[in-house]
């Protein structure tokens, strides 16, 4: 009797520690004080950026991208609180699209190739206000809108253009280099959006949102370099609307008291 008994005796400390630990761990997302979470995803260009017509000047041929958020969330009531994130987005341009453009300016048995380096790409700092509401007993889920302003910049894309025979020839490869900028001035930015927050075990959570973001003003490129390979140079400046939406998971780490 004594091998049951024992074995009964462990089994009710097993149960004992178990429903410790789970009470521990709700207590501790009972004292949620704020949470830290890096979110990653896709963005999505809007108007000019996204306008696929590169014979416009206004176009800047931008696909879908990468999304990339770090954020710091401090409530100060139980239902609304302060938020400041660093965001970066990037924009695959669209290299065929230049290369369909700049091929009708080249004369026949001749073909255009571009090599893209540098893409679109936009950061800065967003701080401002969210709110959270619980969607179940538990409070263990929330629902997350966001209200955010702040300050960032742009950079253009970074390519080259090259010329080459469909045949096999001794005349070398002409080619145009279009060199990446930074945006000259610093735009105020714009963010709504709407997402999800769930607090599970050990204080981690998880989080989706989905959110437009816009440059109040024009990213205004006003020294874009473009060299040729018979030693030509120039500089040209260009301007450029940065509106996109996002859609990012996010991974994070719930603090308390």
């Amino acid at each position: 009797m004594a091998g049951p008994r024992m074995y009964l005796l462990a089994a009710l400390c097993l149960c004992y520690f178990l429903v410790k630990s789970q009470n521990d761990t709700a207590a501790k997302t009972n004292s949620y004080k704020g949470h830290i979470i890096f979110s990653f995803g896709l963005s999505e260009p809007l108007g000019d950026l996204a306008l696929q017509d590169y014979s416009k000047s206004y176009a800047g041929a931008a696909n879908t991208g990468l999304a990339f958020q770090l954020a710091l969330y401090k409530p100060f009531t139980k239902n609304f609180g302060f938020c400041i994130a660093f965001h970066r987005e990037s924009f695959f341009i669209n290299a065929d699209e230049i290369a369909k453009v700049n091929q009708v300016y080249v004369n026949p048995g001749y073909e255009v190739s571009v090599e893209v380096h540098q893409n679109w790409s936009a950061s800065g700092l967003h701080m401002g206000l969210f709110a959270q509401a619980p969607l179940n007993t538990k409070k263990s889920i929330f629902l997350e809108p966001r209200l955010l302003f702040g300050l960032a910049r742009a950079k253009c894309p970074a390519y080259t253009i090259s010329v080459d025979s469909v045949v096999p020839q001794t005349e070398p490869k002409t080619s145009v280099n279009w060199m990446s900028a930074r945006s000259n001035n610093l735009s105020g930015t714009f963010l709504i959006g709407l997402g999800f927050r769930h607090h599970a075990k050990n204080n981690w959570c998880f989080s989706l949102h989905l959110e437009y973001e816009t440059f109040f003003s024009e990213a205004e490129f006003d020294d874009i370099q473009i060299t040729t390979s018979n030693n030509q140079s120039a500089t040209v400046k260009w301007d450029m609307e940065m509106k996109y939406y996002t859609f990012k998971f996010g991974i994070g780490k719930l603090f308390g008291s």
